[in-house]
């Protein structure tokens, strides 16, 4: 057996008569396996071996196509407690809404007396003080003053 296909070669070692070789390929020299080695051997030494070539393997199963199953939805914990509402800020406007103006500023009581208010004015016995508005020399800042308690009655 030589390490390569012809005369020119190096001897690997010299394969006793009759022994059995694992033969690749063949032409006029043949690949050969033998005592866990490889090399080449002339085909006149080989038997059988005009125009061998190794079998071909055997063929590829072909199986069918794997069934594919989507894996399940994964419906986990809510994220929010159930009072959460997205998006809801309490007291925030967005500053594209103009805020509400303030409404005219309520009608000030009638002057003492009557002086043609809405309903009677108040006499005297029925439990009502009559008003003090406006107080007199802008005691209070042109704020309300109640009246000053009665003394009448004392007990």
């Amino acid at each position: 057996m030589r390490t390569g296909p012809g005369t020119g070669y190096g001897v690997i070692l010299v394969i006793p008569r009759g022994a059995l070789v694992e033969v690749d390929s063949c032409t006029s020299w043949c690949a050969v396996w033998y005592a866990g080695r490889r090399g080449y051997v002339s085909a006149r030494y080989v038997a059988g071996a005009s125009g061998y070539r190794r079998p071909p393997p055997p063929p590829a199963v072909i199986l069918p196509p794997p069934v594919y199953y989507p894996p399940p939805i994964y419906r986990g914990p809510r994220y929010y407690d159930p009072g959460y509402h997205p998006g809801y800020r309490p007291g925030y406007r967005p500053d594209h809404r103009p805020r509400p103006r303030p409404g005219p500023p309520p009608p000030p009581p009638p002057p003492p007396g009557g002086g043609g208010g809405p309903g009677p004015a108040p006499g005297p016995g029925s439990g009502k003080q009559p008003s003090t508005w406006p107080p007199a020399g802008g005691a209070a800042g042109g704020h309300w003053v109640p009246p000053p308690p009665s003394t009448k009655g004392g007990g």
